[in-house]
């Protein structure tokens, strides 16, 4: 079950990196019109810039597509059981 939702974190990250890369931001542009609505872009004090809303939609996209991948990896390389360290008892009167 983990290593499958992990896989499907991970396919479904890199299917939106790859169409909004082949589309020409075509994804991100959407996300900001949607957010920002009417102010999509609109001069602040006359330039169009980091001031402006929805005009980093585009690296918001792609740090949330890289922290879904990195969550998918990491579900499908761990099992969920805990690693237990385990010493015979030759070990045990060695070490004391």
């Amino acid at each position: 079950m983990r290593k499958t939702l992990g896989l499907l974190l991970s396919l479904f990250s890199l299917l939106f990196w790859f169409i909004e890369t082949a589309s020409g931001r075509l994804l991100s542009d959407k996300i900001g019109e949607r957010v920002c609505q009417e102010n999509y872009l609109q001069p602040v004090n006359g330039f169009v810039g980091d001031l402006s809303c929805g005009f980093n939609s585009d690296m918001y996209l792609s740090s949330g597509l890289i922290i879904l991948f990195m969550f998918g990896l990491l579900l499908i390389f761990t099992d969920g059981r805990r690693l237990v360290l385990e010493t015979t008892p030759d070990e045990d009167e060695a070490n004391a």
